[in-house]
């Protein structure tokens, strides 16, 4: 015979994300209304990217200059190498070159990571959902002023397929609940509103938590 435990439960989101911006600026762009159901990679919000891609416009010009001055400065310091064969210049000459060749090729690597921390940060200024889910409302609009430090989401999303539900029972049954998931069998559960006379939703048992509510057993 199925051994059935009732119980009152609460219908909770199976994931609850809370959308920030990381970079600051103005908001140009709301890419869906309050309420709205949003799909994951949809675009959010869009914060002004001019700022952002003059950042970049401006690493890779720095890139590109120091490239043209490394190469040189290799060229440079091969040529020292071949005429201290010959004699004709001093070994603090050939150092010389040698070092400022690697002072660019350095310098070389860092306009690299800038260049990447830029397109980085242009890519911050496009806010997009990590999940399929709901909307709830907005805090900020189109021309507010928002920044990473912001203590307020721009807008929470609640995943709600699935979702699940958290419901207690007595610890005297939590052994025959234990039994049963040890056994690898598959504990049903229905979920059905209170007073609703529709059928129950159906799922599964999947999570157990690893404390008792000393107050209520």
């Amino acid at each position: 015979m199925p051994v059935e435990l009732l119980a009152l439960g609460t219908v909770e989101p199976i994931a609850r994300v809370e959308i920030r911006a990381q970079v600051g600026g103005i908001l140009r762009k709301v890419g869906f209304r309050e309420g709205d159901a949003v799909k994951k990679g949809q675009v959010l919000f869009e914060i002004d990217r001019a700022p952002f891609l003059v950042a970049l416009q401006r690493a890779e010009a720095n890139l590109g200059r120091d490239r043209v001055q490394r190469d040189n400065a290799r060229v440079q310091a091969s040529r020292n190498d071949e005429l201290l064969k010959k004699g004709l210049v001093a070994q603090s000459a050939v150092d010389d070159a040698r070092t400022t060749a690697s002072a660019f090729a350095a310098a070389v690597v860092a306009d690299e990571a800038a260049v990447a921390e830029a397109r980085l940060q242009l890519g911050y200024a496009t806010i997009r959902s990590p999940l399929d889910g709901k909307s709830g409302g907005l805090q900020a609009f189109v021309g507010n002023l928002v920044r990473a430090s912001d203590v307020a989401p721009l807008v929470t999303i609640n995943q709600l397929q699935p979702i699940r539900v958290a419901f207690a029972v007595p610890a005297r049954d939590l052994p025959s609940i234990r039994a049963a998931l040890a056994s690898s069998r598959t504990i049903e559960v229905r979920a059905q509103v209170v007073k609703s006379t529709g059928p129950a939703a159906r799922g599964a048992l999947f999570f157990v938590d690893n404390l008792v509510n000393s107050n209520t057993g």
